[in-house]
């Protein structure tokens, strides 16, 4: 599938051909065309879409800094995350993301406040549909708005990097699953929302503080139920 759509894929031109691979092997890792573990078939690849090996080797390392691939000797596979990983993950994340959501808070305005009103009805639209797909692309989307209208361009730079491994296991791992709460999610970006729009920048950083230590909560519940899934549909040794 993934190499059939590389023979016609639509490749961005405009920055350098490295950004392009990069962003369409995360686009296939994104949409679960590469599976946690799976070996990037790099020569195949390199062959149907165009690019030299050495391009498609900038784009693989680019691929690593943003954690959705792992290199073990000269392969390189995609992301898995343990439970061990997702707790490393929302450690960092636990500390970064009220401090940008504080931030966020003092500069406030209208114009983001409708942004993020508009990706709530995205994600309600979503939940409707019961599309996991969607609600978690907006998702991931509202909060990187958040991030993107606070000052410090470290907190988010820092939390696109540690995060973007978590989406990718929640697009990947999730999708088809019925191991989302759809209303609670809702319920909890809404609760994000108002208090950003108190402009009360302590109490959304407490507030956020709180969530994040829930959304890990669930993700730890979550993981473990598609793991037994998982095993349960995997045929016994004999």
């Amino acid at each position: 599938m993934l190499l059939a759509k590389a023979r016609k894929a639509n490749l961005d031109e405009s920055g350098p051909i490295r950004v392009a691979a990069a962003n369409f092997l995360q686009d296939a890792i994104l949409k679960g065309e590469l599976r946690p573990g799976q070996e990037i078939p790099q020569q195949r690849l390199s062959q149907q879409m165009g690019f030299s090996q050495s391009s498609l080797r900038e784009a693989l390392q680019e691929l690593e800094t943003r954690g959705l691939i792992m290199k073990s000797g000269r392969s390189w596979t995609v992301t898995q995350l343990s439970l061990d990983d997702l707790a490393d993950i929302y450690q960092i994340r636990a500390v970064l993301e009220p401090a940008a959501c504080r931030l966020a808070a003092y500069h406030w305005s209208q114009a983001l406040n409708d942004k993020l009103e508009d990706l709530i009805e995205q994600m309600h639209r979503a939940a409707r549909d019961k599309d996991y797909f969607r609600h978690a692309q907006a998702d991931m989307e509202f909060h990187r708005t958040i991030w993107s209208c606070q000052p410090n361009r470290l907190f988010e730079k820092h939390l696109n990097l540690v995060c973007m491994r978590l989406w990718a296991y929640d697009l990947v791992e999730r999708c088809g699953c019925a191991y989302l709460n759809f209303d609670r999610s809702l319920r909890q970006h809404r609760t994000i929302l108002n208090v950003l729009n108190a402009r009360d920048g302590v109490r959304v950083e407490k507030v956020v503080r709180r969530l994040i230590d829930r959304f890990h909560h669930q993700d730890i519940v979550d993981f473990n139920a598609i793991r037994e899934a998982g095993d349960a549909e995997t045929p016994g040794e004999p």
